[in-house]
């Protein structure tokens, strides 16, 4: 085949092609394709900054409720949740206790290194029973009341 009936069957060929996507456009094919294909992955991403917004509420209003307890209680100092081995902090209000702050993850300090009350003061009793194993230490040295109450997740409920 010549070159210049080469060029020809690419034109008559390219011409088809947009005469048949002419066609489809017109008789509402498109349409179809978006809705079986496209829709469906708008709708889905969607649904997934739905639930990331879900998420940041959620966590929004745990702040709050701490923020609500700072509020009515104006003496309270700050919050510490210590894990049962005495020396992993899950959450701390007392900016000191921040050993690195990301953009969506804070590190908290080991609770030995703060230099404060020794855990095994603190450690309550492993029961669910509320009246056994809450602790109320009179700290005279820095002249605070500490309150020392057990707190179990959902995963060990």
């Amino acid at each position: 085949m010549r070159s210049g009936q080469k060029v020809a069957v690419s034109l008559l060929v390219s011409v088809l092609i947009f005469s048949a996507i002419a066609v489809a456009a017109f008789a509402g094919l498109f349409s179809v394709v978006e809705a079986r294909f496209y829709q469906p992955l708008v709708v889905k991403t969607l649904e997934q900054r739905l639930q990331t917004v879900a998420e940041k509420q959620s966590e929004y209003s745990t702040t709050d409720k701490t923020g609500a307890l700072f509020a009515e209680t104006p003496a309270l100092r700050g919050i510490r949740i210590i894990d049962t081995n005495g020396r992993s902090v899950h959450y701390s209000s007392f900016d000191s206790d921040i050993k690195l702050r990301a953009k969506n993850q804070i590190s908290y300090k080991n609770y030995p290194d703060f230099q404060d009350i020794p855990f095994a003061v603190l450690a309550c009793a492993n029961s669910r029973n509320a009246e056994d194993t809450s602790k109320i230490l009179f700290d005279q040295e820095k002249n605070r009341v500490i309150y020392a109450y057990p707190f179990y997740d959902v995963a060990t409920a």
